[in-house]
């Protein structure tokens, strides 16, 4: 018998990039008076570039054109419905603020009843992704995953941005 070369392939990857980034009194300040602050927008285009390089193999800039839209959450005892950033190929939240319990966003798995009939062994395949966000965290993801935000019990400013990429002129 001859031994086949076997490899454990992802059929459904999702990447998601979560980092930290430096938060300064600036961008808070900003965020309080209804604004974005221009190193918010840097750094996402920065990750962006990096996230779309290393996940899909291109550049930010091998598009003809981009477009970032952003705005501010500032809450406090408040939570986000399960939703999608429609239209944008990817999205980000930085997180500025993060006081107290809850906040946390969670991340569900694409795959929309891929569990069903699979015994709770299997569980493990179609979990999704929980994250408790701390100040001066950022995650990036593809805009099409589903994800919402727990109840917050302190108060929380985050700044999502979507990225909307061009190919025409």
């Amino acid at each position: 018998m001859t031994q086949q070369n076997s490899d454990y392939l992802n059929l459904w990857p999702t990447t998601l990039y979560k980092s930290t980034f430096e938060v300064d009194e600036d961008m808070i300040i900003s965020a309080m008076q209804k604004e974005i602050h221009q190193s918010i927008y840097d750094l996402s285009l920065k990750y962006f570039d990096d996230y779309l390089k290393e996940v899909i193999g291109i550049s930010l800039y091998d598009y003809k054109g981009y477009r970032l839209d952003s705005w501010i959450n500032r809450y406090e005892n408040t939570d986000m419905e399960y939703h999608t950033h429609n239209g944008s190929q990817l999205s980000a939240v930085f997180y500025l603020v993060v006081e107290g319990d809850g906040g946390e966003i969670t991340f569900y798995d694409p795959r929309f009843f891929a569990a069903r009939g699979y015994d709770m062994n299997f569980r493990k395949l179609h979990s999704n992704f929980v994250l408790k966000p701390s100040s001066g965290d950022f995650v990036i993801f593809p805009s099409f995953l589903y994800h919402s935000v727990k109840i917050s019990k302190g108060f929380k400013i985050s700044i999502p941005v979507d990225l909307f990429l061009f190919n025409d002129n």
